[in-house]
């Protein structure tokens, strides 16, 4: 499914935007091979079938501090954003509760 579907039901977007867009994707996906994308960072995501390693929905799941440190520190500085989990093992990510458009969160 091209990342395009999302943006619009009728296709009405000038072909100018598109190209825009598609370069925008095609950016952000080098700067995730990069690691330039910190983890914490949220971006929209308009392809919720094809999430990119190292990366999870806001959907409120809960993840494992040890395999997450800096988001786990997040959680201790700003825990609005990042859930404290069960206090020992996990934390909570972000949960958007499904209004669109999704967002994605970088882990680590």
């Amino acid at each position: 499914m091209s990342l395009l579907a999302g943006l619009s039901h009728r296709g009405e977007y000038p072909q100018a935007v598109l190209a825009e867009f598609e370069a925008l994707m095609v950016a952000l996906k080098q700067a995730w091979a990069t690691d330039t994308l910190l983890p914490g960072m949220s971006v929209i995501w308009y392809d919720p079938a094809n999430i990119p390693a190292g990366w999870a929905l806001h959907n409120g799941q809960s993840v494992l501090r040890k395999d997450n440190p800096l988001l786990t520190e997040m959680s201790r500085l700003e825990p609005t954003m990042i859930g404290p989990g069960d206090g020992v093992t996990t934390i909570t990510l972000p949960n958007d509760g499904g209004v669109p458009p999704p967002h994605i969160i970088r882990l680590g």
